[in-house]
């Protein structure tokens, strides 16, 4: 085990693998994994990462190579991405402080932040600064809070809202599908979400806030926004297609009061499916 206790601690790789032991603790400092000497061999890195509580820890990756290992803890996780080929699959689900993620390029190329573990990140805070793109490659992403004035994109499907809070975010979304569950309300701004795929909404609230007149283009992308069993689409503003499956809400204003004044305009086609409200 490695505490790292202050200034910077460089890692080394021999022989495809990481010479880390099996786990490093942070209480202060950084670690940095300086990769293989030939700058093309892929790395396997299997060491498990604790952050605790009210703890700050860096990490910068091998700009090619695959971290396997666990996440724990309850401090907060800067963790860079260096290259390409930096793919992050270990099991961080049980970690409960805040990961943010960012990019620091060692190489000829730009590097690229992917998440790939189907366990995804439900029980802490996602921090993606502006700037940052957070990948998802690990298929149906489930997220704890998220803080986003960056993107997220990949060809995985983000699940938001599950543990009931409200959520408003200044990022964009861009070509990943999103599923929106729990009871919480998602607010999304006049200024939009960017492009994301198709989005569903199963549970509370997807709230367009056009504040003072309905935009003539869709603030949710050009994809079609399905309403399911348990969710209801509400506010004021604009979508591209919707649908409104049995048990659905279409219910135009305000989803918190008795202001009945809104509209939600739809460019392309409505579809009102039987047992939609």
């Amino acid at each position: 085990r490695l505490v790292i206790n202050g200034g910077t601690v460089n890692a080394i790789e021999a022989g495809g693998k990481s010479q880390l032991p099996a786990t490093v603790e942070f209480i202060r400092g950084s670690l940095w994994d300086s990769g293989a000497d030939d700058g093309s061999t892929m790395t396997q890195n299997n060491t498990n990462f604790v952050v605790p509580a009210n703890r700050l820890a860096r990490f910068d990756s091998d700009p090619r190579a695959e971290y396997n290992g666990k996440l724990t803890g309850e401090g907060t996780f800067n963790v860079y991405a260096t290259g390409v080929r930096t793919y992050f699959d270990g099991d961080w689900s049980e970690f409960t402080g805040t990961i943010v993620p960012g990019v620091y390029k060692r190489g000829s190329y730009d590097p690229s932040f992917v998440f790939r573990n189907s366990k995804g990140l439900p029980n802490c805070t996602l921090q993606v600064d502006e700037g940052i793109t957070f990948n998802n490659e690990a298929g149906q992403l489930v997220l704890g809070d998220l803080v986003l004035n960056g993107t997220l994109a990949g060809s995985g499907t983000y699940v938001i809202g599950r543990n009931n809070n409200d959520i408003s975010f200044a990022g964009s979304i861009s070509g990943s599908a999103v599923r929106k569950e729990g009871t919480g309300i998602w607010t999304v701004s006049t200024s939009g979400i960017g492009n994301p795929g198709s989005i569903a909404v199963s549970g509370g609230v997807l709230k367009l806030n056009a504040r003072l007149s309905v935009p003539s283009s869709s603030m949710v992308g050009s994809r079609t926004v399905t309403v399911e069993e348990g969710g209801k689409i509400a506010g004021n503003g604009t979508v591209a297609d919707l649908v409104i499956n049995n048990g659905g809400i279409l219910a135009p204003g305000s989803p918190t009061d008795d202001d009945p004044s809104g509209c939600i305009y739809v460019t392309g086609q409505l579809n009102a499916r039987s047992g939609s409200i």
